[in-house]
C-alpha cells in the first residue's frame, strides 16, 4: 500500500518532467532549424550579392584595356575566387546544420521509443 500511494505521489512529478523534457527538446530542434534557416537564407544572399558584384566586375574589366587590365582582371579573378571560397563555407555551415538537426532527431526520436518501450 505504502508503495502505490508513493508511486500515486510521484506520478505527476514524473509527468512534469517528461513534458519539460519535451519542451526542451522541441526548443533546441527550432533553434537548430532557425540557425540552419538563417545560415541557408544568408547564404541565398551572398550569392545573388556575388553575383551582382561579378557582373560589376565584368562590365568594367570591358571598358578598360593595356596592363591595367591584365593587373585589374588578376585582382578580380582574386576576388571572385574569395567569394567562392565564402560560398562554399557557407554551404558547408548550411550541411553541416542540416546533419546535426538530422542527428538531433533521430536521437529523440530514439529517446522518445525507449522511453514508450519502458
Amino acid at each position: 500500500m505504502q508503495l502505490f500511494s508513493t508511486l500515486l505521489f510521484l506520478l505527476p512529478a514524473l509527468t512534469l518532467a517528461a513534458s519539460v523534457k519535451e519542451r526542451a527538446v522541441a526548443i533546441n530542434y527550432a533553434q537548430i532549424e532557425a540557425l540552419r534557416n538563417q545560415i541557408s537564407s544568408t547564404r541565398r544572399q551572398y550569392a545573388a550579392s556575388a553575383a551582382s558584384i561579378r557582373s560589376n566586375l565584368n562590365i568594367v574589366l570591358a571598358s578598360w584595356s593595356g596592363s591595367a587590365s591584365q593587373a585589374t582582371n588578376r585582382a578580380a579573378q582574386e576576388f571572385e575566387a574569395s567569394l567562392n571560397d565564402a560560398l562554399h563555407a557557407l554551404n558547408n555551415i548550411e550541411q553541416q546544420l542540416a546533419l546535426v538537426a538530422s542527428d538531433y532527431e533521430q536521437n529523440e526520436n530514439q529517446n522518445k521509443n525507449k522511453w514508450s518501450k519502458e
